[in-house]
């Protein structure tokens, strides 16, 4: 099992495309760091976790990475840093039950990352985070403003419309293709994910209609 989580953090971290969600953290929540403005500071000393009146593990951030250690000796990393990333507030529920890790991932609005550590059924989930400037609605409303859907999606519309998309609704960690690809009634935009350039999944965009569907995200058409 600790294999198995360990794994799916390692694969949380090195993928750009995370769901994005704004979990609801309660009003309890204990801050045990903050780095505010946000610079690449460390914790100190290691902060002791408890659990249900009961120390659990010792939490330590120094600066490039954020580990867990349980008394058993057993470590899960929260956090680790990347290009463009820091740590910048860590906190436990009212409760002790969740641990929240808060960092930003790249230079672009709504890549702000948590990882959420459960410390009673010890799963790991790690979201994007937007923001009241991030308007994914708004970024699409602004895109198909600049296409004349009377004549159709030509070759270099369907390339806006693919790169507002990817940055809306995918990750500002990427790029989509300048060459959108024929598909007789369909566009095709190749996409690529990461610092790595990873290829992943294409934008499909028809010519006629103007919406938007990939395998990754969600479907969006031109606002009435």
């Amino acid at each position: 099992m600790r294999n198995i989580i360990i794994i799916i953090l390692i694969l949380s971290f090195y993928g750009c495309s995370l769901p994005i969600y704004i979990p609801k953290e309660s009003s309890g929540d204990r801050i045990i760091f903050v780095n505010e403005p946000r610079k690449n500071t460390y914790m100190e000393n290691s902060i002791n976790i408890n659990r249900l009146g009961r120390e659990v593990g010792k939490l330590f951030y120094n600066g490039n990475s954020v580990n867990l250690t349980f008394l058993n000796g057993h470590k899960i990393e929260l956090y680790k840093q990347h290009q463009y990333s820091g740590v910048y507030k860590i906190t436990q529920s009212f409760d002790d039950k969740m641990i929240r890790v808060y960092y930003w991932r790249a230079v672009l609005k709504g890549e702000d990352r948590i990882t959420e550590l459960d410390l009673d059924k010890f799963t790991i989930n790690t979201y994007r985070i937007l923001d009241n400037s991030f308007n994914p609605s708004e970024i699409m409303s602004r895109a198909y403003s600049k296409v004349n859907l009377g004549d159709g999606v030509d070759k270099k519309e369907a390339a806006v419309l693919a790169d507002n998309y990817f940055k809306a609704h995918i990750s500002a960690c990427g790029a989509t293709s300048l060459n959108p690809i024929d598909k007789g009634n369909l566009w095709e935009i190749e996409t690529k994910i990461g610092f790595a350039a990873t290829p992943y999944d294409p934008i499909i965009i028809d010519k006629k209609t103007g919406k938007i569907t990939c395998s990754r995200g969600p479907a969006v058409e031109p606002p009435k």
